[in-house]
């Protein structure tokens, strides 16, 4: 039987002219397949609906609720799943798939092709950041990375045939940020620090003596902090790399420490929200005309002065946490002074 049409009464009706609800009802391989049709208002619209219903019989899709779901619902109830329990950085991903899901809504998640990527990559591109710039190329190339992810994860999944990523070249970047503080400019961030956000300068003292990254300092509790050895743990789970180290206290990070345990000493030892803790101090170096200045270049900072003092680069290597030398050395970098150091010792040639 093909398709056709019942009444209120559930009865089939011949006439076009009576109200009804069209139905599909056919068989394939001697199975049935039977179901309303509430969209269709005509016989034509009823019998391509069917014909697509058959198509999806044949190419094993028909009735598969992955075939069906839309891309917020594949993010909430698969991806984000997912990722807690695979990805250390799974809030990063939690925080921009917001973003994602506000640009395709309800698009079903197998419909999105890699022209809606580069359309939403090249949207982002246009947008200011927080700090009222453009968008790094480097920011928007990271969140096609995560989209990549997601579709890598629904393609295994079963939820879709193909990565639509795949086919969406990433911006060029203009390379490494090489930017580290000098000592003067330190000096005026600390003086200003303690004035305007005086909560935040402890996490920058903590930053530039240990080279700590934010997230490691914002997770610290008192248990993590031992004042008689002067160490400070970081705990397997809490570090980027998954992996426990120590952090020396030098005598600025330990009196600092030791101030803020006068106020508080059980529990953590910053509740703070780290994204606010990056937009607060960004903002202040703008004010300062450090627009260039993050807080990750505290980081930077610290790498590079001990390499300048001939610190051992496997030691260098172990306060940053890193897996090789190389990822050191990605950190490392020539200060000014250096520079002016180096082209001196070409005057008055003897």
């Amino acid at each position: 039987m093909s398709v056709y049409k019942r009444n209120k009464l559930g009865k089939i009706v011949k006439s076009n002219k009576e109200k009804g609800i069209w139905w599909y009802d056919f068989q394939i391989n001697y199975r049935r397949y039977k179901r309303p049709i509430k969209a269709a208002t005509n016989r034509k619209q009823a019998e391509q609906y069917e014909a697509k219903m058959k198509l999806e019989v044949l190419e094993g899709r028909y009735d598969k609720p992955s075939y069906k779901t839309t891309f917020e619902d594949f993010i909430n109830n698969v991806y984000l799943k997912w990722a807690r329990q695979h990805k250390r950085s799974h809030k990063w991903d939690e925080r921009h798939c917001k973003f994602l899901c506000s640009h395709f809504k309800d698009r079903l998640l197998r419909e999105i092709t890699s022209g809606d990527i580069e359309a939403y990559k090249l949207m982002r591109r246009e947008q200011t950041s927080q700090r009222g710039t453009q968008r790094a190329g480097s920011s928007v190339n990271r969140e096609r990375a995560l989209l990549s992810i997601i579709f890598a994860i629904a393609v295994n999944f079963d939820y879709c045939d193909s990565n639509p990523c795949k086919n969406v070249r990433r911006f060029k970047e203009d390379g490494r940020r090489v930017r580290v503080l000098s000592h003067d400019e330190e000096v005026r961030l600390m003086e200003v620090l303690s004035v305007k956000q005086p909560d935040l300068k402890p996490i920058a003292v903590i930053a530039l003596g240990t080279g700590m990254r934010r997230g490691e300092i914002i997770g610290l509790g008192w248990k993590d902090i031992d004042f008689e050895k002067g160490l400070i743990y970081l705990r397997a789970g809490k570090t980027k790399s998954g992996k426990a180290r120590i952090a020396p206290m030098n005598s600025d990070v330990r009196a600092t420490l030791m101030e803020l345990r006068e106020v508080k000493s059980e529990g953590q030892i910053f509740p703070f929200n780290a994204d606010s803790v990056s937009y607060r101090f960004s903002i202040l170096c703008d004010k300062l005309g450090m627009p260039d200045v993050t807080l990750h270049t505290l980081r930077h900072t610290f790498d590079t002065r001990l390499i300048e003092r001939n610190i051992n680069p496997f030691v260098v290597k172990e306060l940053m946490g890193h897996a090789t030398l190389a990822q050191t050395n990605h950190y490392s970098h020539v200060s000014v002074g250096e520079l002016h150091q180096a082209v001196k010792t070409l005057e008055n040639p003897a």
